[in-house]
C-alpha cells in the first residue's frame, strides 16, 4: 500500500490530464516543425463541456488543414472571461494559438444560429459520445483487462503487469499540440528515471496509441525512441478499439 501511494504521488506530480478524449480519424498530416513566433489557427467547433473555473473548454473541431486533424479535446483558455455564456451544443469559432511550449484559446465567437451552419456533431454521436463518458472506470473500480500489440509487434495484456504499479495516458504520434502528447510523453520519460531508481520492476508504464491507421509499431517504436522509452518498463502498444473505452477521459 505504502509504495501505490508513493507511486500515485510521483504521477501526480509528473503528469496532468493524463486522460483525454481524441475523438476521429487522423488522417496524415505533416507534424510542424518549430518556429520562433507563435502560430494562429481559425478554426470552427462545437462546444462539448465548459469549465470556467479550471479554464477548460472541451470542443469538437473541425479539421485544421496541415495540422490537426478533425477530433474532440479540451482546450485551455487564459482569460476565464471567454467562457462565459458559453453551453454544450453552441456552435463557435475560436482562435487556437500555438507556441513551442504551449496552447491556448485566446477568442471564441459564438456563430449566430441564422448562420448556415450545418451542426458539427449528429446527435446519434453526440449520444454516443455522453454514453461512453458515463461509463468511465471509476476510482476504485477494477480495471477490465484488454488486449493491445506493442511498439515490437507483440500481443500483450494488462493482465501482464498484475502485481505492479501501471500508469496509463493516450498519445498518437502525430500529435501537434506541445502541451498534450508531447507533453506527456516527455513526463513519462522523466518519471521512467526516477521510477527505475528507486522502484526496479515494480511498475509499468503504457502509451496507448489512438491512431492505430498510422502508429504502426515501427512507427511507435521510433516514437519511444525520441524518449529514450526502455521497452522493459515502457510499453508503446496500439490501441485495441473496443476493449477499454471507458478508461478514456
Amino acid at each position: 500500500m505504502k509504495l501505490k501511494i508513493i507511486l500515485l504521488s510521483l504521477c501526480l506530480l509528473a503528469l496532468a490530464d493524463v486522460l483525454i478524449v481524441i475523438v476521429g480519424r487522423h488522417r496524415d498530416h505533416p507534424v510542424p516543425t518549430a518556429s520562433v513566433g507563435p502560430k494562429t489557427f481559425e478554426v470552427r467547433g462545437q462546444v462539448r463541456y465548459v469549465d470556467v473555473a479550471s479554464k477548460v473548454i472541451r470542443i469538437t473541431h473541425e479539421e485544421i488543414p496541415n495540422y490537426m486533424s478533425a477530433m474532440t479535446m479540451p482546450f485551455s483558455v487564459k482569460e476565464p472571461a471567454l467562457l462565459e455564456g458559453l453551453a454544450p451544443g453552441d456552435n463557435i469559432q475560436f482562435q487556437l494559438v500555438v507556441t513551442e511550449e504551449d496552447a491556448w484559446i485566446a477568442h471564441i465567437q459564438k456563430i449566430r444560429a441564422e448562420a448556415p451552419v450545418e451542426p458539427l456533431v449528429s446527435s446519434q454521436s453526440a449520444d454516443a459520445i455522453e454514453a461512453r463518458e458515463s461509463e468511465r472506470v471509476q476510482i476504485g473500480e477494477l480495471v477490465p483487462d484488454f488486449q493491445l500489440v506493442d511498439q515490437d509487434g507483440r500481443s500483450i495484456h494488462l493482465s501482464d503487469y498484475r502485481g505492479k504499479a501501471v500508469l496509463l495516458t493516450f498519445i498518437y504520434a502525430r500529435c501537434p499540440l506541445p502541451n498534450f502528447c508531447p507533453l506527456m510523453s516527455r513526463n513519462f520519460s522523466q518519471l521512467e528515471q526516477r521510477l527505475s531508481s528507486e522502484f526496479t520492476n515494480q511498475y509499468h508504464l503504457l502509451s496507448v496509441s489512438m491512431d492505430s491507421e498510422f502508429d504502426t509499431p515501427e512507427v511507435l517504436k521510433e516514437y519511444g525512441s525520441r524518449y529514450k522509452a526502455n521497452s522493459k518498463d515502457w510499453t508503446l502498444p496500439r490501441e485495441a478499439r473496443s476493449r477499454f473505452n471507458r478508461l478514456r477521459d
